[in-house]
């Protein structure tokens, strides 16, 4: 049996916050130490946080921002960040962080004379993704720079790859996201009943950012022509107020009803008829997983993440980002062949099972940090 590995996760965010990032980052801590390895996190630690606890089994540390505003609270968590991380030097044999960003940096620093591998796991790709948001901030080309020397990158889809190699990075290793397979049993009617919902309903669950084109979706479907629907929006973000606004104009025919973020996000998937990511960039979403883990058929926009998982016509519908008639037309078409929705969700289940499953996504994480470690000693 291999020696079990003492392993550090950088994540700013992190569960109980809501996202796909965050609870990518505890299904890989919690799938590890189940393994038999230790894991600890050091984080943000945002308002009614417990600055030390443990959830499933995964160490959580959670570093106070400070006042100020967005750039002061950042400079005093990675002076934080760091501190901390010199101080795991006796507990870490490895560090990982999530995302191509100043805490990463803050990671090649202080990792360097301890002589531990970086691995840094990079979550978007595309105009909005990563790198180039790195290339559009102040010392992101010099973090960008320091990430080539030192880290060891985990990409998920065909995007990050040729962006970061085109970076000038050459240790890139390929990780799907895993997604847990609920069981095969329907919960649908129990799911409506419990949310109140009757009718057709068209689930969009995500973060309420700009990249993740809500505004798109509830123009697209203002125009959708399909009487008694409910489009379900859940989430939080800047665009919430876009929302809300959207719940008080819309049609009789057409409902949009807004529910927040959730901590049951299968619930929701189990009760939807359809559901909807029309994001400008993606690494691999999470949400996009899970809706096809319940069956749900999905329509999401043509972009690189998207497309991977959607990777044949029989899985689900992708549109061109930023196409709203495009956008209107798909879900009004799967709404009215319940037959086809069916038969794209009972399809895309069964790849996901095959191409997405947890196990996978752990063992090429364990088979990465052991390479690294194998190196070093």
């Amino acid at each position: 049996m291999s020696e079990p590995l003492r392993i550090l996760i950088s994540s700013y965010s992190y569960p109980p916050m809501l996202g796909g990032m965050e609870r990518q980052t505890h299904l890989l801590a919690r799938s590890l130490v189940v393994r038999g390895h230790r894991v600890r996190v050091l984080t943000a630690r945002f308002a009614g946080l417990l600055a030390r606890e443990q959830l499933d089994g995964v160490e959580i540390e959670r570093i106070a921002l400070g006042p100020g505003d967005r750039w002061t609270r950042m400079g005093g968590y990675l002076a934080r960040l760091s501190a901390a991380l010199l101080l795991q030097r006796e507990f870490a044999q490895l560090v990982q962080v999530q995302q191509t960003f100043y805490p990463a940096a803050a990671a090649a620093l202080a990792t360097l004379p301890l002589r531990i591998p970086l691995v840094v796991s990079n979550r978007g790709s595309g105009p909005e993704g990563g790198i180039a948001l790195m290339r559009s901030l102040p010392l992101g080309r010099v973090v960008l720079g320091l990430l080539r020397r030192r880290a060891t990158c985990i990409v998920t889809n065909d995007e990050m790859d040729q962006e970061m190699r085109e970076e000038g990075f050459s240790r890139l290793v390929r990780i799907p996201n895993g997604v847990e397979m609920p069981m095969p049993h329907d919960g649908r009617d129990e799911a409506r009943r419990a949310l109140g919902l009757t009718g057709s309903v068209v689930l969009f669950l995500a973060r309420l950012e700009p990249v993740k084109r809500v505004e798109l979706l509830l123009r697209a479907w203002a125009r959708a022509p399909r009487p008694a629907s409910t489009l379900l929006v859940v989430g939080e973000g800047a665009e919430r107020p876009l929302v809300e606004r959207a719940v008080k104009d819309a049609a009789p025919d057409r409902l949009v009803r807004f529910d927040g973020p959730t901590n049951d996000a299968a619930r929701y998937f189990r009760a939807a008829d359809l559901f909807v990511l029309p994001s400008i960039t993606e690494g691999l979403s999470n949400a996009l997983l899970e809706a096809l883990a319940h069956a749900l058929p999905a329509i999401a926009s043509d972009i690189s993440g998207n497309r991977q998982i959607l990777s044949r016509p029989d899985l689900g519908l992708l549109v061109p980002p930023e196409d709203e008639a495009a956008l209107s037309t798909a879900i009004t078409h799967l709404l009215v062949a319940p037959d086809e929705a069916r038969r794209l969700g009972a399809a895309a289940r069964e790849h996901v099972a095959r191409s997405f499953s947890v196990d996978a996504m752990v063992d090429a994480h364990e088979q990465l940090y052991r390479r690294l470690l194998r190196r070093e000693s």
